[in-house]
């Protein structure tokens, strides 16, 4: 729980000495925070929360700030797949300590893409990934997909603006139609962001409420059509 737990740091080039912080009996999820972010950003805390809140995991942050936080975006987002790919080397060093067959890799904005180019080159499980970021990334190629893990669920909150409003996961959930303006967001200055950051809210509080964001396979409620829940057990299709 969130009274209880280790931190330690670690370089993706070097991730061994993390060894003594992972509980081999427990799952793992690697959470990478978006553009202009770093792991001190406030939407990497309400993750963080919401994990020890639930407790019984490992939790993994990536921390590229260095670059994500740079306000040439064009430039940023060149760097993505190329992360991605040495993440991935990075967590096969691990796999005696990692399950990736258990692993959930979660990635916003640009940590979405990141997450996907991760799953390409390590064997992942699960991908969340939460409003991905439109701008220069489709139809490009290097953009988060299905075939990236096992399952890949996509939350969109701010489609065609920040975030993307095509459909590439396995599951898409579309938050309030998915786009802006989200609720409790400004309508005027400021909405798209808002609705865009408003994914990793939605993500944080479906951990401790499994059952808060229920979703139907369009977008009108039809009676015979079947319920499910978006968040970290989310079905493949």
């Amino acid at each position: 729980n969130s009274s209880h737990f280790t931190s330690i740091e670690s370089t993706v080039t070097n991730p061994g000495n993390i060894a003594d912080a992972i509980l081999t009996d427990r799952d793992s999820i690697l959470y990478i925070h978006g553009f202009m972010e770093n792991t001190e950003a406030e939407n990497v805390r309400v993750i963080i929360r919401a994990y020890l809140d639930k407790g019984d995991v490992n939790v993994i942050l990536l921390d590229w700030g260095d670059i994500a936080y740079h306000i040439n975006y064009v430039y940023v987002a060149s760097q993505v797949a190329a992360i991605g790919k040495v993440v991935a080397e990075s967590l096969n060093q691990l796999i005696e300590l990692i399950d990736l067959d258990t692993l959930h890799v979660i990635g916003h904005s640009l940590g979405a893409h990141i997450a996907g180019n991760v799953g390409r080159f390590a064997n992942i499980s699960r991908i969340t990934g939460l409003d991905p970021a439109f701008p220069l990334f489709y139809p490009s190629a290097c953009h988060i997909r299905s075939t990236d893990a096992e399952v890949v669920v996509i939350l969109h909150t701010d489609g065609g603006f920040y975030g993307a409003a095509i459909n590439t996961g396995t599951v898409d959930f579309y938050a309030n139609k998915g786009i802006s303006v989200q609720p409790g967001c400004p309508i005027i200055f400021g909405a798209e962001l808002c609705s865009h950051q408003r994914s990793v809210a939605i993500y944080a509080e479906s951990l401790n409420n499994p059952k808060a964001f229920p979703a139907h396979k369009c977008f009108d409620k039809i009676a015979d059509v079947e319920e499910v829940y978006f968040g970290d057990s989310t079905p493949k299709n």
